[in-house]
């Protein structure tokens, strides 16, 4: 079947033809479904990228009582930002699997998760 459906108007008026050189994507293979499996550098993209991908921050209160020994507050986040040219939704994330002989592909791939946590501690 066709995939990325919500595309075919893109890839069909802006593939390369005989009559259409100036096209940026590559020549439609019809026996694929719009899809190209040539090879080709149109799919090449700049994959570096500068991650915050953990960041913890704690404080140990002052706090000693008849009741509570100690107490601690804190909040950690992971992948908290991304700064990168890819196009795609995250350069490290591929449905092919982290094997470097793998080609990257991002496509029905899940993104890594952004969390945040909060808590307390305390020590009674």
């Amino acid at each position: 079947g066709v995939q990325k459906i919500n595309q075919i108007g893109d890839i069909l008026t802006d593939s390369w033809t005989p009559t259409n050189t100036g096209a940026s994507r590559p020549v439609i293979d019809g026996r694929r479904d719009f899809i190209s499996f040539r090879r080709s550098s149109f799919f090449i993209q700049d994959g570096s990228f500068v991650r915050l991908q953990n960041l913890a921050l704690g404080y140990n209160l002052p706090l000693h009582t008849k009741y509570i020994r100690s107490a601690r507050i804190y909040a950690s986040g992971q992948n908290l930002f991304l700064i990168t040219k890819y196009k795609g939704f995250d350069p490290e994330v591929n449905n092919q699997g982290q094997n470097n002989l793998n080609r990257g592909d991002d496509y029905d791939a899940y993104p890594r998760a952004r969390m945040f946590t909060v808590g307390v501690n305390l020590g009674l």
